[in-house]
């Protein structure tokens, strides 16, 4: 989900979250799109952005299939705004050949919809960076949740990926994700939006506001939230 709030005049962007609740009059949400057989309706939640994506860990009690076609579909609308959270992890139990095979029907979902992934990956780096070589994807991806060491982030910048790191981080790596390759995000946790920007801007020791300028530009960029 990706999330606004003001304050101040100034506006703290949430890549991702899973909270429907935080819509109100003083924050615009982009949520992941719930789904268990099929995916609900963006339609059926006025005003709200969304993400939608077959998770790794529910293609094996889903249908991939028919979940991917309705993705097609909805990839179209509006408040559509990311394809994901998509992704491969090497922990859950669907084999990595299967979970490769649906993420790049999702990839092509985002290249003809000309929209950014969210991704989620866990162990499967070097098999991400290789899907990323081999399909010349155009649009953005976006690593969520990022906790891995600098090397790996700094890997994944060369590659062209952009990273998103919530309220439990590794701290020299977020340190050094240049401004213009980050975002900021509370995923499925209860801690708020503003405590993760303020946790990020002490360890990068740089005013707050800058931090919130250098995000909201960088959502500009990726996202068209005049809709």
């Amino acid at each position: 989900m990706i999330l606004y709030l003001k304050h101040n005049d100034m506006t703290y962007y949430n890549l991702h979250t899973h909270d429907l609740s935080l819509s109100t009059d003083r924050k615009l949400s982009i949520c992941n799109l719930p789904y268990k057989n099929s995916f609900t309706s963006p339609d059926a939640y006025p005003g709200v952005y969304f993400s939608a994506g077959i998770h790794p860990w529910h293609i094996a009690s889903t249908d991939p299939m028919s979940l991917t076609s309705q993705l097609s579909r909805i990839a179209e609308s509006p408040q559509l705004l990311a394809i994901g959270e998509c992704g491969l992890d090497k922990l859950t139990d669907t084999p990595i050949d299967i979970q490769i095979t649906i993420f790049k029907q999702q990839i092509e979902i985002a290249e003809n919809s000309k929209k950014p992934m969210i991704i989620h990956c866990v162990k499967a780096f070097n098999e991400l960076i290789k899907l990323r070589k081999e399909t010349a994807a155009r649009q953005e991806w976006i690593i969520h949740g990022f906790r891995g060491k600098p090397q790996l982030a700094t890997e994944l910048i060369q590659h062209g990926f952009r990273i998103s790191i919530g309220h439990k981080f590794n701290s020299e790596t977020a340190r050094i994700i240049p401004l213009h390759r980050l975002f900021l995000e509370t995923d499925d946790s209860n801690i708020d939006i503003e405590t993760v920007y303020r946790q990020i801007a002490e360890i990068r020791q740089i005013p707050e506001n800058e931090l919130i300028i250098s995000i909201s530009t960088n959502f500009s960029e990726l996202f068209d939230l005049s809709r």
